[in-house]
């Protein structure tokens, strides 16, 4: 539970003098020019305005609590933060915003030693609120999942990358994590990334498996009708039914909610009906067949999707009929 502190500014100078004014009358009857030329008003205005900056200093965090909040979830003071930060560079799978802490409390240590003395509340809060916003421990599956993506954050450009991951978790505290590369390259060398990376992260007692995925290839056959007048020529009506339902399947981009066609979920011919039928120029989906299988609504996956083989045939349906 959030504890929610009054905000000791919120009343502005016109409402702190307006509030004096409105109470001479409790205190005396024969006080009656209340207009600014009265010498008693002007006292009220400087007391207000008194009032109204000390307020506002009140309501102000004072610099050195934010310097012991950044120390606290840095667990450094500035002088100790130049070698702590020494360390964690060398280790690759350093938490990054832990660093960038550390970076700042180095800087206003060295800023000191010179003898600046300027700090960026900004730079502090942002940083701080970067760090404890990170996904730094892996408990839950968004844990895990966002963790073993940023793994592969600091491989060089062109290196396989992890675009996607699938976490399982079973009673006896293993958790099964399926990760979904950018090409089907290198995978020995990405689950040893991503294991070493979520190792001194996760809780006691849990034991990681990183997986590569596994996928079964599917054959569609698609008949659709498209207008006569239609502007788009066969092929391109062609591309583009290929093109969306390859999208809709595609392993890292693909399914309902385009994070990725789901984990050994069954391919519906009414779905693909859909996406064909969704297509520019379409005018409806006469046929879908999976596997060369007249009748067959659904086929089971064993895992993703891929390689996918479309074949497509598309009928002209004259105006008239």
């Amino acid at each position: 539970m959030s504890i929610n502190f009054p905000d000791m500014a919120a009343r502005t100078y016109g409402d702190i003098l307006d509030e004096m004014v409105s109470s001479i009358p409790r205190y005396s009857d024969k006080w009656t020019n209340f207009n600014p030329s009265d010498p008693g008003i002007t006292i009220l205005e400087i007391l207000a305005w008194i009032f109204d900056t000390n307020l506002y200093r009140i309501n102000r965090v004072p610099e050195e609590s934010y310097l012991n909040f950044m120390r606290l979830i840095a667990g450094a003071k500035e002088e100790e933060a130049g070698l702590l930060l020494e360390e964690l560079k060398k280790d690759p799978n350093s938490d990054r915003y832990h660093i960038e802490i550390l970076e700042i409390l180095n800087k206003i240590y060295c800023d000191k030693k010179e003898g600046r003395t300027l700090i960026d509340l900004h730079e502090i809060k942002g940083a701080a609120l970067r760090f404890l916003n990170s996904n730094y421990r892996a408990v839950s599956e968004d844990n895990f999942i966002a963790l073993a993506v940023e793994a592969t954050r600091n491989t060089k450009e062109g290196e396989p990358k992890v675009k996607r991951a699938i976490v399982h978790g079973y009673p006896d505290g293993k958790v099964e994590i399926i990760i979904i590369s950018d090409n089907r390259e290198n995978y020995k060398e990405l689950k040893k990334m991503v294991k070493d990376y979520l190792e001194p992260r996760k809780l006691i007692c849990t034991k990681i498996v990183v997986k590569e995925p596994v996928y079964s290839s599917l054959k569609i056959f698609v008949e659709a009708a498209c207008h006569s007048g239609s502007y788009s020529t066969i092929e391109i009506i062609k591309k583009n039914i290929q093109k969306n339902i390859l999208d809709f399947l595609d392993p890292v981009t693909g399914g309902d909610d385009k994070m990725g066609w789901p984990y050994s979920r069954p391919v519906s011919i009414y779905e693909l009906f859909h996406i064909i039928e969704e297509t520019q120029s379409v005018d409806h989906a006469i046929n879908v067949i999976l596997d060369d299988k007249p009748g067959l609504t659904n086929k089971k996956i064993v895992g993703l999707i891929d390689p996918v083989d479309i074949s497509i045939k598309i009928s002209v349906k004259n105006e008239g009929s």
